[in-house]
């Protein structure tokens, strides 16, 4: 019974290891669109805008907040 729960925790760590590179990887996603979008924008402050595009994608599960806020 011990090799079942070892292995239950290693998928356990493979998980939330995952998850956290997934996170990373859309927020610096978020960042660079932030930063493209305000160069097309005209923004002076390209990376305070990045900033509040990486913020946008706390407010709802998916990508449709990211783009409202460069569509705003």
């Amino acid at each position: 019974m011990s090799g079942f729960s070892d292995r239950e925790k290693a998928f356990e760590t493979q998980f939330a290891q995952d998850e956290t590179v997934r996170f990373k990887v859309v927020a610096r996603r978020n960042k660079l669109f932030g930063l493209w979008a305000a160069e097309k924008l005209g923004e002076t402050d390209a990376e305070a805008y990045a900033k509040t595009v990486v913020a946008a994608d706390f407010d709802r599960p998916g990508d449709d907040d990211v783009l409202e806020k460069s569509r705003g």
